[in-house]
């Protein structure tokens, strides 16, 4: 089917669509038809003006040379029926891979029935976040600032690493829950640690600037994914 047919020609045959108002087709990103492709493609091909074209009867669309191919492109596609009935989409997707190459949603189907996983993983995180809050506070204040910073920034990294190589969603939420539980304290005990070592007079200065670094770190964060090749990070 791939030898002869666009992608174009391939969602138009196997795809469910509405009609725009501007006039064009949206296609279903969750449902196909339910029909027997094969037998479709087999009919079409067998039409006598194709038989004729392509010099010979085919049996079977699996048994075309390479010139015969060529000249059934020439040929209208294939097309398909409103009144076919429709099912959930049962041989995986194609993603469009324009802007990312590889994501964790295309790597791991994350859509449609599995579109909710996305979310849930970040809500995991944030709930990591939650007990970090506390446990890092406590340690920082009973250990020293510094000490539970430097802890934390050696974990970080070690986590944030091996997130990126998740074999499966499940390991991918473990992985970000325990990133959670850094990611506040990641942030408000070197801000708080920088504030103790001022002066009153300079405390907003120093806050301000903090603060404006640590923007231009996440602005610089995406320029990164730009020019990234493959990896699992955040789907948010």
């Amino acid at each position: 089917m791939t030898n002869f047919m666009s992608l174009e020609d391939r969602k138009s045959l196997s795809l469910p669509y509405t009609i725009k108002s501007d006039g064009r087709r949206q296609y279903s990103k969750c449902y196909m038809y339910d029909v027997n492709y094969t037998a479709i493609l087999q009919n079409w091909l067998q039409h006598e003006n194709h038989i004729a074209f392509i010099n010979g009867d085919i049996t079977s669309f699996t048994s075309l040379t390479s010139p015969q191919l060529t000249r059934l492109k020439k040929f209208p596609p294939p097309v398909s029926s409103t009144d076919w009935p429709t099912t959930k989409c049962l041989h995986g997707w194609t993603y469009d891979k324009r802007d990312y190459d590889s994501t964790l949603v295309t790597e791991l189907n994350l859509v449609c029935d599995n579109s909710w996983l996305p979310s849930t993983s970040t809500t995991f995180f944030y709930v990591g976040s939650l007990f970090g809050n506390v446990v890092f506070g406590w340690i920082a204040d009973k250990w020293g600032r510094r000490t539970a910073f430097f802890a934390i920034l050696f974990l970080e990294v070690i986590f944030s690493i091996a997130t990126s190589f998740s074999p499966n969603y499940v390991v991918y939420t473990a992985l970000r829950t325990i990133n959670g539980l850094f990611f506040p304290a990641i942030y408000q005990i070197p801000f708080i640690l920088a504030l103790e070592l001022m002066g009153p007079r300079y405390r907003t200065f120093a806050g301000m600037v903090i603060c404006m670094f640590f923007a231009a770190a996440m602005c610089l964060l995406a320029l990164l994914f730009k020019f990234r090749f493959k990896n699992h990070f955040d789907p948010e």
